[in-house]
Parts: structure tokens; sequence; C-alpha cells
């Protein structure tokens, strides 16, 4: 398995931060829109609904 911790999936970082772990979001649950924005802050989303592959590729 591949170390994701040394690429940057697009998210900024400065030279001292860590990235922020991946969570892989495979539908929109309620509480997501309440908390999206804070959710953002601490993990790097990945949002299932966002993506033209299909789910099986995902």
């Amino acid at each position: 398995m591949a170390d994701c911790r040394s690429y940057s999936h697009g998210v900024e970082h400065s030279d001292d931060q860590q990235p922020l772990p991946e969570v892989l979001v495979l539908d929109r649950p309620a509480i997501f829109a309440f908390h999206e924005k804070k959710f953002e802050k601490k993990f790097h989303l990945l949002k299932a609904w966002e993506s033209s592959l299909p789910m099986e590729e995902f």
C-alpha cells in the first residue's frame, strides 16, 4: 500500500505541517451539511459523489 502522506492531493500545506488524513465519504449524510467546513479543516474529504468514476472503481 502506498504511503499517501507524501502527496498533497491538491491541499496546500506548509513544510512543517503533515497532510490532512484522508476520509472517504461515500454518501452525503444529513449531518455533513451542517459540519462540512469543520470536517474540511481536519480532514481531506474524498467525496464519492463528486467523482466521475463508478463507485466500484472509486
